[in-house]
């Protein structure tokens, strides 16, 4: 629930109070007064909002069934100032008090003890409610959130923390409560199970919209992704009609190149198969063979009336259980409106796949991710509880920065991963679906389409370094701070030709307020939609976390990562620089010094090793797996 990043009005002296059930353990960290301890292993319940700037910090809380840890966050700078390790089962009231940027802990009106005075100029409250991803989110339940504008006393504390409040109160800065039950206390899953499944199964997409204000808060609806096994007795052979249907679910331009190889190789191997794009805003077929079934979802949604009998099923079906969620938890305005747009279209999606499937009888559904499809989830679901049609996702980019949530394969019976680096990832998650790992057929495509060489040199002297951008610098403060160590740098070389790729959810408005300060120019941004023809053409690869970064050092491009706060981050895998002054000095030696060019490229190729377990003959590994888990026997 993110109501304000800062509450920047109140500087200094403020008092948090709020009433919590934890129901997992966080990490305890030693109190100080620097550092970034606090990135890893957390359960922020009020996630300390970035300052940004340096001279002003948030203030967060993570909470554990284990102790309570007061965190502060701005540039460069996440330290616990107040780690209290000690037993906070069952309902608590906490209490954090600043007085002149000193927090004190109390717990249950009693006093138990003073944290580090903060190093930065002002610490303000946060106003991020509920996780700070991807380090950490609070898994229990809440009640009775408290914001107020002065250090509360202890007698104040013990007097109030079981009363009602008005929301009038002298110095009430800011009051959320909750429908209670007997216990005086919100318990969100009561509410949780008044419910359908086709919302329950789907809470995740409510928080990523916003829509459910209270869901991070409370840990019962983070459901496992894992299926059953199939029961052999359920199968009927003589049902099937289709070897493999290809549904993107999402797609984005470059998606096609994962997929179609695939479509190309199981056809090779005398498979049947059906793609489903839409006609007029489809990635290009031409690279695909002939003999693939092309399904254009315009047609099939007008031969099949999809959206009429969408219709009906939303309002006999849907809107009632939407419109009693929306007075439960008390959302209106946009929020509703968008809540209606989001299962309106999964009622489409929902008819159009069970039509479609219906019609083609497929053994398997091969796709990227259906996050944004959860009606297609529920249908493949619908169909498998009486013939198993399994759904198998190719990991389409570098999952987890959010390490605490694999979104993106929600409802896969198994994900086709490109490297061992990826399944330790997904084996630490406390959610996530059975895996296996091959390769990425994109990468295999490129090796071939590109001829790359096995040596990383630079001959020219003129040297064309590319920047990839991970995120918008417009939205990600993480982001705006490693463009600015790399403008920095560039300042100070010679003979250097700049470009900036994009991310393609973002257009170059994004870089608006660069363009005006003429630290970037417009011709610098590389026009083309196709990374890898900008990854090509450039002698130096620099950028943070973009999937693309390592995609070129695996292309054998010397790539150079930017972390300037991000080090102990498991993404930081390739040569990484921390400032402008190592970048610049990364940047000269491998124009310059072949020794140091070698040792890099040594230490990159290393580095990609368990990132991409396989180029060649990638998709013929993947069309193999898949033929043997659709033979059923």
């Amino acid at each position: 629930m993110k109501i304000s990043q800062l509450f920047s009005e109140i500087k200094n002296t403020f008092t948090y109070e709020l009433w919590v059930k934890p129901l997992a353990s966080h990490n305890i960290d030693n109190e100080m007064r620097t550092g970034t301890s606090g990135i890893r292993g957390q359960r922020y319940i009020i996630a300390p909002g970035d300052g940004g700037n340096g001279s002003q910090a948030g203030v967060g809380l993570s909470i554990g069934i284990n102790g309570v840890s007061i965190y502060e966050h701005t540039l460069s700078h996440l330290p616990a100032t107040l780690v209290y390790e000690g037993n906070v089962r069952d309902w608590n009231h906490i209490a954090i008090v600043y007085k002149e940027k000193t927090p004190f802990l109390y717990l249950n009106g009693e006093f138990i003890k003073k944290g580090l005075t903060s190093s930065i100029e002002n610490v303000v409250p946060s106003g991020y409610f509920g996780a700070l991803e991807p380090y950490g989110y609070f898994i229990g339940q809440l009640a009775d959130l408290r914001i107020w504008n002065h250090a509360r006393t202890e007698d104040q504390i013990k007097v109030n923390m079981n009363r009602k409040l008005t929301g009038k109160e002298n110095g009430l800065y800011r009051y959320w409560s909750f429908k209670n039950n007997e216990n005086n206390v919100t318990t969100l899953s009561t509410l949780y199970n008044k419910y359908p499944d086709y919302i329950l199964n789907h809470l995740d997409l409510l928080k990523l919209f916003g829509i459910l204000n209270s869901d991070c808060l409370d840990g019962s609806f983070y459901r496992s992704n894992k299926k059953e096994p199939f029961d052999s007795n359920k199968i009927n052979i003589n049902w099937y009609q289709t070897d493999v249907l290809i549904d993107f679910g999402y797609y984005r331009k470059d998606y096609e190149e994962l997929l179609y190889p695939l479509a190309n190789s199981l056809i090779k191997k005398g498979k049947s198969v059906s793609l489903l794009i839409y006609k007029f805003a489809s990635p290009p077929t031409t690279i695909l063979s002939d003999k693939v079934n092309i399904i254009y979802k315009e047609h099939l949604d007008d031969q099949y009336r999809i959206n009429k009998q969408a219709n009906t099923l939303y309002k006999t079906n849907l809107a009632p259980s939407i419109d009693k969620w929306c007075k439960d938890f008390q959302i209106n305005g946009e929020k509703r409106l968008l809540f209606e747009r989001i299962y309106r279209s999964y009622a489409v999606e929902n008819i159009r796949s069970k039509t479609l499937l219906n019609l083609l009888k497929p053994r398997c559904v091969l796709g990227i991710h259906f996050l944004m499809n959860p009606g297609s989830i529920d249908a493949i679901n619908f169909f498998s509880e009486s013939t198993p049609i399994k759904n198998i996702l190719v990991q389409h980019g570098f999952f987890g920065r959010n390490l605490l949530h694999p979104h993106d394969f929600k409802g896969a019976d198994i994900v086709i991963l490109w490297g061992d680096f990826h399944q330790k990832l997904l084996n630490n998650l406390p959610i996530s679906p059975n895996s296996v790992v091959i390769g990425n057929p994109k990468l295999e495509l490129k090796f071939k389409k590109y001829n790359t060489k096995q040596n990383i040199q630079i001959e020219k002297n003129i040297t064309k370094i590319l920047y990839v951008f991970s995120t918008s610098p417009e939205q990600d403060p993480s982001c705006r701070s490693n463009l600015n160590i790399f403008i920095q740098a560039i300042k100070k070389l010679s003979n250097i030709k700049v470009l900036y790729k994009l991310h393609p959810s973002f257009p170059s408005t994004h870089l608006s307020n660069y363009l005006k300060n003429n630290a970037i120019h417009p011709d610098e941004i590389f026009k083309g939609e196709d990374v890898y023809n900008a990854i090509n053409i450039s002698d130096i690869i620099v950028g943070d976390f973009s999937t693309s970064i390592f995609e070129a050092a695996a292309l054998n491009k010397p790539v150079i990562q930017i972390a300037s706060s991000n080090t102990d981050t498991p993404f930081v895998v390739l040569n990484h620089v921390k400032n402008s002054k190592e970048l610049i000095e990364v940047i000269n030696n491998l124009r310059t010094d072949s020794a140091f060019m070698n040792k890099f490229s040594s230490i990159q190729k290393n580095s990609i090793k368990e990132l991409f377990n396989l180029i060649d003959g990638t998709s013929d590994k993947i069309t193999d797996f898949i033929i043997d888990l659709i033979t059923f026997k």
